[in-house]
């Protein structure tokens, strides 16, 4: 077991460089509008210039604060995992208090998706406690995850700021000393006490990685009937009385 009972996995920083000038654009944006109506191209009536200035405002003042927020999540990121000795908590879902996850409810892990985005799935014993405390949205995603055969946790490489590999190794180091020291502890309750205890048959597997260059796309094929090559037409019969309209009449 690990003696540190409290490992922070801190949020993986934003792409500064995209969202930093985004939002640069969006204040000086807001700043050419808020002067638009003292420039020699100013708008035709007082009204819409007010107007302009309010929009300028908003963007300049939305700007600001985004950019601020980024500035601060840049020096100050939040957590995306807490790890203990008997679980780890989830803060990238259901909401701020996140949600906690026992070493011995991880049935297998492994690592999938994209070789430059990777993921580590990880599979429940029982994933009914864990549903039903996520949000609507993160419920929904692990729901679907289940209906298409996915592990109902997959923590992204885009959601921290460490390697996916060394999340695996770490995990998979927990878990399987969380089950050892639940079989010893039973263990030596049952010597102590001479009780009849049933034994824990916890199991964990670390399926092997699955991992692509570019994303999977399923095709299907579908057979069509043959098509003539040329329009054939059906010659009436005999016995078919045909009636020609005339339409001059």
């Amino acid at each position: 077991m690990v003696k540190n009972d409290n490992i922070r996995i801190k949020r993986r920083k934003a792409d500064f460089l995209l969202y930093g000038f985004s939002y640069l654009f969006l204040i000086l944006a807001g700043i050419f509008l808020i002067s638009l109506p003292f420039l020699p191209i100013a708008p035709p009536s007082e009204v819409i210039g007010y107007v302009i200035m309010g929009v300028g405002i908003l963007f300049a003042g939305g700007g600001m604060v985004l950019y601020g927020m980024l500035l601060y999540r840049g020096i100050c990121p939040a957590d995306a995992l807490v790890i203990t000795n008997k679980g780890f908590t989830n803060y990238m879902v259901g909401g701020k208090n996140g949600v906690y996850v026992e070493w011995v409810n991880i049935a297998s892990m492994k690592v999938f998706g994209l070789t430059k985005a990777p993921m580590l799935g990880l599979s429940l014993n029982d994933s009914d406690k864990y549903l039903e405390e996520l949000d609507g949205k993160y419920a929904r995603i692990a729901r679907n995850n289940l209906e298409l055969g996915i592990p109902v946790i997959a923590i992204s490489q885009r959601e921290v700021a460490v390697q996916i590999a060394e999340l695996k190794t770490l995990f998979s180091r927990m878990v399987k000393g969380a089950i050892s020291w639940e079989q010893y502890a039973a263990h030596n309750k049952k010597a102590e006490t001479g009780e009849e205890t049933a034994e824990t048959a916890h199991s964990f597997t670390v399926e092997p990685d699955h991992l692509t260059e570019k994303k999977e796309h399923k095709t299907r094929t579908v057979e069509l009937p043959p098509v003539d090559s040329e329009p054939r037409v059906q010659p009436l019969e005999e016995s078919e009385d045909v009636t020609v309209l005339d339409m001059d009449e």
